[in-house]
């Protein structure tokens, strides 16, 4: 799956600056992943949904409308979990991702509970160095009265922090 997210990758990126005849409209960012073989959709998918925050805005409720218009449930939460992650990116300095965080309790539970995980995720790629868990925890303390959700979240913080820490580091977190 890592070459053929590659190759979709280089066509997102052309497709974003206008190259080689490449393009794609906001309204419709992920209608060329309906037209390519099944093998390539997982990645096409992938690689398309992380330019979709432009059209879903930052809006987690949004970008569930948009990811679950796709037919097939397994693409469709790839969308989203990717999506959602790439707001965390774009908001983390703002810390507007908490607002949207506290609207991941409005979806769905499938998509709420991938929508915490997501966030979480996130946090931990594009936080402050060596203080990754920070917003992760202050997150997950929001989350507090809906138990199902503050589960997953502290769940998706302590599957992270052994790819950031030691284990001496993560006994003390």
């Amino acid at each position: 799956d890592q070459c053929r997210e590659g190759v979709f990758n280089v066509i997102i990126t052309w497709a974003a600056s206008g190259q080689y005849g490449f393009s794609y409209t906001q309204d419709d960012i992920l209608a060329p992943c309906q037209s390519v073989k099944t093998e390539w959709k997982y990645a096409c998918y992938y690689e398309f949904s992380q330019k979709i925050k432009s059209s879903g805005g930052h809006d987690v409720v949004a970008l569930w409308k948009i990811a679950s218009s796709i037919p097939d449930p397994e693409h469709s939460l790839t969308v989203f979990k990717v999506a959602v992650a790439n707001i965390v990116q774009s908001t983390i300095l703002s810390g507007e991702h908490e607002r949207e965080l506290m609207r991941c309790a409005s979806l769905p539970e499938s998509p709420a509970l991938q929508c915490v995980t997501s966030i979480i995720y996130g946090l931990f790629e594009h936080g402050s160095v060596q203080k990754e868990y920070v917003l992760a925890l202050k997150a997950c303390l929001l989350l507090e009265e809906s138990p199902i959700l503050a589960q997953r979240c502290y769940k998706a913080m302590m599957t992270k922090l052994p790819r950031f820490y030691d284990a001496a580091t993560q006994a003390r977190i």
